[in-house]
């Protein structure tokens, strides 16, 4: 139980320390800054805090699932990198959209962490096996528990990837 915990507040302290400094140090009009069809930084940082809570939640309601095969532990970290990497786009579920629920990057990782100290007490906390116990997944469906724990986990570092995207793109403010 320790050794999974730990893997998880690992992947958890990498995910939320390469979105701040993916965010880190924007102008206005950096992280407003929206490439043609895609998200602002603003944008990103906004879902990345609401969806927190919306994928902690579902590994709240996790629950045995008879006939459905454990999370396998020697796929933890090639999860994790999948989750991280941005190489299968996935659009948002409804209600994880940005809509301008924050005036600033600064405010919605204030969010986020506020989220994210909530998600670390669950963690902390948590004596279920999330390995054997299922839930649902608004994309992906039923999953293990820890694989949606290794989802949310991962969730952070994957939007720093596009915020690194869309501060390489042409056109991105000085």
């Amino acid at each position: 139980m320790k050794a999974k915990r730990d893997f998880v507040l690992r992947v958890l302290d990498r995910g939320a320390i390469s979105l701040e400094q993916a965010a880190a140090g924007l102008s206005p009009s950096q992280w407003s800054f929206r490439p043609a069809g895609a998200w602002s930084i603003l944008d990103v940082v906004e879902h990345v805090a609401v969806a927190e809570p919306a994928l902690l939640e579902i590994i709240r309601l996790a629950r045995p699932a008879e006939g459905r095969p454990p999370s396998d532990p020697s796929k933890d970290e090639l999860t994790v990198e999948r989750i991280a990497g941005r190489g299968r786009r996935v659009l948002a579920p409804a209600g994880l959209e940005p809509a301008g629920r924050f005036r600033s990057v600064d405010s919605a990782l204030t969010q986020f962490h506020h989220q994210r100290v909530l998600t670390l007490e669950f963690v902390n906390a948590c004596e279920a096996d999330l390995r054997n116990l299922h839930t649902e997944h608004p994309i992906l469906g039923l999953i293990p528990a820890f694989t949606g724990m290794l989802l949310l986990a991962a969730h952070p570092a994957r939007h720093a990837n596009q915020i690194l995207e869309i501060r390489s793109t042409p056109g991105f403010p000085a």
